[in-house]
């Protein structure tokens, strides 16, 4: 899995550029979260592609790295633009330490901004 950052209006942004599947493994994507946890990063967001799919396998992975940038004053989002994987992620997030979005230009909304 490959993925790119974009730094924009205070965000790093994580974009996979590869699509996540059934079969992919939360494992790929843990070096990266861990890169900007490790780097200080206070708002980041992890942008998935349009076709990707989100195993459950990633949800706890997730919810980790939510609650240790949100522990550290941060906020952790996801941009999904597959209505299904938002709506998902949604349901799984009942306590909100998951932001989850549909367009990267919503991460800039004032109703989500810290």
């Amino acid at each position: 899995m490959q993925v790119v950052w974009v730094r924009q209006r205070g965000y790093t942004i994580l974009r996979a550029q590869d699509r996540i599947g059934a079969m992919s493994s939360p494992g790929e994507l843990r070096p990266y979260l861990k890169e900007a946890l490790d780097a200080g990063c206070r708002r980041v967001a992890l942008e998935f592609t349009r076709d990707s799919v989100l195993p459950s396998a990633f949800l706890p992975l997730l919810r980790e790295f939510a609650r240790r940038i949100t522990g550290r004053g941060g906020s952790f989002s996801v941009v999904a633009g597959n209505p299904q994987m938002l709506e998902m992620l949604r349901w799984f997030d009942a306590d909100g330490m998951l932001r989850s979005v549909a367009r990267r230009e919503e991460l800039f909304s004032a109703s989500i901004m810290l």
